[in-house]
């Protein structure tokens, strides 16, 4: 995804915190993944959904999580069992 479509030109900083829907993978800038990883582990956050890769999860206490829905399975099962907490 384009930087200018996730972050208009222009667009306050504080649009960040006011994503109901996000998207962490490989490739999104470290402020962003910074910012999901502070919202994800609010229980006040205006994020809902958050679409990721594995490049989500390790680490992150997200207690709040009510379901997770794989997009084909893990190569393994211990790596499923990281992934669904």
């Amino acid at each position: 995804m384009s930087n200018n479509l996730l972050n208009p030109i222009g667009s306050p900083p504080s649009m960040l915190q006011n994503r109901s829907v996000d998207v962490f993978c490989k490739g999104t800038e470290d402020l962003v993944k910074d910012n999901i990883v502070s919202q994800i582990t609010k229980s006040d956050s205006k994020l809902i959904l958050l679409i990721c890769s594995a490049a989500f999860g390790m680490e992150v206490d997200c207690a709040g999580v009510e379901m997770v829905i794989h997009w084909g399975p893990p190569n393994d099962l211990e790596t499923y069992i990281q992934q669904t907490g």
